[in-house]
């Protein structure tokens, strides 16, 4: 989960609460559902979903760390620094959104699955055939002021230019069952959903279930 380091910083930020709960969705109780979803990036999203007047969507560069932490502390998305500096670093594809020169929003795709979380990372290689040219959506935040402003359409539409440009053919997600919102967005956007993991986890008990969509 997190070393000592990350446990003090997210108890500095998030508070006590935040990190217990985390915790105990870790280590000891967790029932869950969420929705599978692919996309081809070899079809552009529509323009129609990216047009935006005030706000300049750009690739994240590491120097945003802290910008983008301070948005998420802010807004309660609990990460810490080390999470982003990974997603920000490497061969991953980010971008942020920028509105009056303020980070409002970003979102990440990176080669590589989880490895802070095992249970989702077993999910998502028994939904779908995760390989070589497959990236994943890692993280997605819009503040509140900025959503439904067509904003998470403008960054996606960044992150898979780029990360089609560093090889990938297929973007693979996974979206909370009952984000009724998150899903019809997903949907607009040329993803289609394959089916539903439910995790479950109590103590030393973990099961995960694929249950594919026709």
């Amino acid at each position: 989960m997190y070393g000592l380091t990350e446990i003090i910083e997210f108890v500095r930020s998030y508070g006590l609460r935040d990190l217990l709960r985390a915790a105990v969705r870790r280590y000891v109780f967790r029932h869950e559902k969420q929705i599978v979803s692919v996309a081809s990036l070899d079809e552009p999203i529509h323009e129609m979903y990216l047009r935006m007047d005030e706000v300049a969507i750009r690739e994240a560069a590491p120097e945003d760390v802290e910008e983008l932490h301070a948005l998420l502390v802010e807004h309660r998305w609990p990460r810490t620094r080390k999470q982003l500096r990974e997603w920000l670093s490497g061969d991953n594809a980010c971008a942020v959104a920028v509105d009056n020169g303020r980070i409002v929003g970003y979102g990440c795709v990176t080669r590589e699955l989880s490895s802070r979380d095992p249970l989702l990372t077993k999910g998502i290689m028994q939904a779908v055939d995760f390989g070589e040219d497959d990236v994943w959506t890692a993280d997605a935040f819009v503040a509140a002021s900025h959503r439904a402003t067509g904003v998470y359409p403008a960054i996606s539409a960044e992150t898979r230019k780029v990360a089609r440009r560093l090889g990938a053919r297929r973007v693979v997600g996974t979206i909370s069952s009952g984000n009724v919102l998150s899903r019809r967005v997903h949907r607009k956007l040329g993803c289609t959903e394959v089916g539903e993991l439910t995790f479950q986890r109590f103590l030393f008990f973990t099961k995960v279930t694929f249950t594919p969509i026709p």
